[in-house]
């Protein structure tokens, strides 16, 4: 732990910090506009007061040869005390394992064992939570209190590093005026919170011995909140049940400003950065943990293991929402913490756009309590966390450049329609083979393909693929597809560089660029109509599109058409030909009971009903033309329904995981997406459901995403009016 004189601490800080600020006129205009941005955020800018809103924005600024530096904005900086909750568990957790970094032999997996610290309490030594082995350590605690905001995480980081220790160990990182001096969710009298436990620390034979510290915290480090000793919010407050009509008094309680928030977050995540600020010198495996434990999502986390349904990828991250409407998630990186208790909501957060390297820091704070009463639950916590979005939105477009209307979107996805060499169709012999030209795309490393053929009876055709590297310049062997009628002699699946998993090409060895089809007619005549390929790249190019959340409703009538298939067995697996002859209904194509569309759809060789090519080549059969697609963002999937129609889609969730839904999870489910609402929420029909009402669902976007975006990597098929070729 540092010991830097607190004077010249003081003296270092009054002086370095400002030469990194804007000027106020500057952050004036800044926040200005940011505030001006939406509806929303006028109407909190028009009350500061009331909301008791600050916010503190930084700019990473390239400096030359020497370290990037913070160019930092605020608006109403401590213009009204607000508590910072949750918050406090970064501060708790860099002081903790600064702690424990000054002992020899101490790492942040060594057990812990705590013991008892006030009467009747037993000691603690156990923690099931933790898959390796149901001990006590910094790294579970860190990740518990910084992954879903545990309070009784923070607690034990608490009293690792003590009142005191806590306190000092922030301002000898060079941070000005925290004041964490309680525990969370703690019902003591404040004296009980400068006390602390024993500490054994693993078999070293070290332990950290029970403190109790003085009051007060040390001179010359007063807070402009230490005058107000009462700090009266509100005009009543709920006890045991029943209202007292009096404000309810914050005296006493943590505080730490924002812009120190701010600080440590950088000093963690980017020590390359130069704050200003004497910085903290924790170990690379402790500072690890902590940034990956404010970066993972709960369901992420292998250890702890977090139900989805309870611990959403929201959870814990208030500006992630509006984040994503300037750019997709996974090119995103987002290191934060939030705070949520007594109507204040806070979070403090680094942000990278990583194709960029573009990069900013942002911590926000506001109040919401329409009613004015503490404790009874009631609060406007909805408008808080949307205006935190569309805060975060506003710069995230500014540090990126994008005006208003504009998002950055990925295009990992390419879809190769491959022509027939100039020819509406190929027409094939049996025992012919049609080659075609050379396509493909940068970088890539999976391949998903579908076609369209006449097959005439007793006849059938192969489908392969081959690819080529660019740096050998060789072409690899045939991979078989797939086929459609009559099953072919077997071919060969895997090759050096790539293979075949049921309707997947995937590279094994580094990603190819070059590809080339082929069709192998057998048994009798075929005619080939048309082949389509969806590239996966290794190396995608983010775009600039239109925001199309403005575009309003887009709706197509397709209607709900339900299981009929008299097999229960059977009907259980047939999601991929129900979704197909609701879209086949929606071209026009009469196709009767689904056994006969299941039959065609059917995969002989794999057993299975969801295989992408054949469900498209027996749409094509009954009379309908489709192709497969794949989606990176919602702005490609409007455009698609908007000029082609609608979608089967395919998604994959854990229980909790797709919101309305009335089933626990599905490891490969097809829905019909049809449209998009109002808020760009997903129309779907489900066929797991047997009725009407039920099947025509509402699916969040967010969860949609999730579960199809992400898990399926936006795969969906197509049907076309015939002759079509969009």
């Amino acid at each position: 732990m540092r010991t830097v004189p607190i004077a010249l601490l003081l003296a270092f800080v009054t002086a370095a910090a400002p030469a990194q600020d804007a000027s106020p006129r500057e952050s004036e205009a800044l926040f200005a506009e940011v505030l001006a941005s939406t509806p929303r955020l006028r109407g909190l800018a028009a009350e500061p007061e009331r909301y008791r809103l600050q916010i503190c924005f930084a700019e990473i600024v390239e400096n030359g040869d020497d370290p990037p530096r913070l160019r930092r904005y605020a608006y109403r900086p401590d213009a009204e005390y607000w508590y910072p909750a949750s918050t406090v568990k970064l501060p708790g957790a860099v002081a903790a394992l600064d702690a424990l970094e000054s002992f020899e032999g101490v790492t942040p997996d060594t057990p812990l064992r705590f013991a008892p610290l006030f009467a009747g309490e037993d000691g603690h030594e156990h923690d099931e939570s933790n898959a390796q082995g149901g001990t006590i350590t910094a790294r579970h605690l860190v990740r518990k209190a910084l992954i879903v905001s545990d309070n009784g995480a923070f607690n034990r980081l608490y009293d690792i590093a003590g009142q005191r220790g806590l306190n000092n160990t922030l301002r000898a990182y060079g941070l000005a005026n925290p004041r964490i001096v309680h525990r969370l969710a703690s019902a003591r009298a404040p004296d009980a919170h400068r006390r602390a436990p024993a500490v054994t620390l693993g078999d070293t034979g070290l332990v950290i011995p029970a403190r109790l510290d003085p009051p007060g915290i040390d001179p010359g480090l007063m807070t402009r909140w230490e005058s107000w000793p009462t700090i009266p919010l509100g005009r009543a407050w709920q006890r045991s049940g029943e209202v007292v009509h009096e404000p309810f008094l914050m005296g006493g309680r943590n505080f730490i400003p924002l812009r120190d928030l701010l600080n440590l977050t950088a000093m963690v995540v980017r020590p390359d950065v130069d704050t200003g600020l004497p910085g903290i010198d924790l170990e690379p495996d402790s500072r690890a943990l902590l940034i990956r434990a404010m970066t993972q999502l709960p369901r992420e986390s292998a250890n702890p293991v977090y139900d989805p349904s309870r611990f959403d990828d929201y959870w814990a991250h208030f500006f992630l929402p509006g984040l994503e409407r300037a750019a997709p998630r996974h090119e995103l990186r987002v290191a934060s913490k939030i705070g949520l208790a007594y109507g204040f909501s806070s979070e403090v957060a680094y942000i990278e756009h990583t194709p960029s390297g573009r990069a900013f820091l942002l911590a926000m704070a506001l109040y919401t309590n329409d009613n004015a009463t503490l404790n009874d639950g009631v609060y406007e916590y909805e408008l808080a966390h949307a205006a935190m979005a569309d805060v975060a939105e506003a710069l995230a477009r500014r540090v990126l450049d994008l005006p208003e209307g504009e998002v950055l979107a990925p295009a990992p996805f390419t879809h190769e329609h491959v022509p027939l060499r100039g020819e509406a169709a190929v027409n094939l012999a049996a025992g012919e083979i049609f080659e075609s030209e050379t396509f493909g795309a940068r970088a890539v490393s999976e391949a998903v393909a579908s076609w369209n053929a006449d097959v005439g009876p007793g006849a059938g055709v192969a489908f392969e693929v081959r690819v080529k590297r660019t740096p050998d310049g060789v072409w690899q062997p045939w991979l078989r597809l797939g086929h459609a009628g009559a099953t072919p002699p077997e071919g060969v699946t895997r090759g050096k560089t790539a293979s075949v998993a049921i309707d997947t090409l995937t590279a094994i060895d580094g990603p190819w660029s070059d590809m080339q089809f082929r069709a192998m007619a057998h048994g009798g005549p075929v005619t080939l109509h048309r082949f389509d390929a969806v590239l996966t790249s290794d190396a995608p190019a983010a775009r600039r599109v239109r925001d199309e959340r403005s575009a309003g409703r887009v709706e197509h009538a397709v209607p709900f058409l339900p299981n009929d298939c008299d097999d229960a067995d059977l009907a259980s697996r047939l999601c991929s030909p129900l979704s197909t002859r609701m879209l086949l209904a929606h071209r026009g194509v009469e196709v009767g009971p689904i056994e006969p569309l299941a039959a065609r759809v059917h995969n002989d060789v794999h057993d299975l009903y969801g295989v992408w090519p054949d469900a498209i080549q027996a749409a094509f059969e009954a009379g309908a033309p489709g192709r497969l697609a794949r989606f990176a963002d919602w702005h490609a999937v409007r455009r698609h329904l908007d000029t082609v129609g609608p979608l089967a889609i395919s998604i994959r969730f854990e229980p909790g995981e797709l919101r309305g839904v009335a089933y626990d999870g599905a490891g490969g489910h097809l829905v019909v997406l049809y449209g998009l609402d109002e808020q760009g929420d997903a129309l779907v029909l489900d066929p797991a459901f047997g009725d009407e009402p039920e099947a025509r669902r509402t699916y969040r976007r967010e969860d949609l995403s999730r579960v199809w975006l992400n898990a399926s990597k936006g795969l969906a098929y197509a049907l076309l009016p015939r002759g079509e070729h969009p």
